[in-house]
């Protein structure tokens, strides 16, 4: 998997510790370079950290930093 911006993932990963707000999936298909079906099933699967509220996901940053470092990017 790969980011989709030309920046280290140690400048997402800080990026991402610092934010206080839920990112929606547009944000994480964006940072992650992925397609929403793909977002879709990897959350399914239990793969990506996400939250539900009502009928749309949310995603914490901080767990979101985590598993991105986990996968070095």
């Amino acid at each position: 998997m790969k980011s989709t911006l030309p920046i280290s993932t140690d400048t997402i990963v800080s990026t991402l510790r610092s934010r206080t707000n839920y990112l929606s999936g547009t944000e994480v298909m964006f940072i992650l370079g992925i397609s929403r079906n793909t977002l879709c099933q990897q959350v399914r699967d239990g793969a990506i950290p996400a939250y539900k509220f009502g009928k749309n996901y949310r995603y914490d940053p901080a767990l979101l930093a985590g598993w991105i470092e986990a996968r070095q990017m």
